[in-house]
């Protein structure tokens, strides 16, 4: 994505992040929110994402199906899949 498109994307981010922290929600807006916007800001340094309960690797590092606070994993360009809460 060239730089401006990703400024413009993370503007409409922080917009969108904004406008819903002030509503009564349960969040999963803001780890959709974060899952869209992570190829776009560099320093993140990720080559992969997915919200908790998508994570292919959940089974296998012995994570259950129900919520245990982690939000949002991610796999790092030069370092293992890290969780994100």
């Amino acid at each position: 994505m060239p730089i401006h498109k990703s400024q413009e994307f993370i503007a409409k981010a922080v917009e969108t992040a904004a406008v819903m922290s002030g509503k009564p929600t349960d969040g999963i807006w803001l780890e959709v929110l974060v899952t869209q916007t992570a190829s776009a800001i560099a320093e993140w340094d990720i080559s992969a994402w997915w919200r908790r309960s998508g994570w292919p690797d959940r089974v296998a590092h012995g994570l259950p199906k129900q919520d245990v606070g982690i939000d949002v994993v991610a796999r790092s360009l030069s370092v293992r899949s890290r969780a994100c809460t």
